[in-house]
């Protein structure tokens, strides 16, 4: 996506801090959600 937005003129800064966001945001939410179906999976 960055690169596309460099070559055909877009706002390649912009379309890699959101690029960088969503990584951070992936990396924090997959544990959380497996964390929380592990637990709803087998219930106490």
């Amino acid at each position: 996506a960055y690169i596309m937005a460099r070559l055909l003129g877009g706002d390649h800064r912009l379309s890699a801090g959101i690029i960088t966001i969503q990584t951070l945001l992936a990396a924090v939410t997959i544990p959380v959600i497996l964390l929380l179906t592990q637990f709803s999976a087998h219930p106490a």
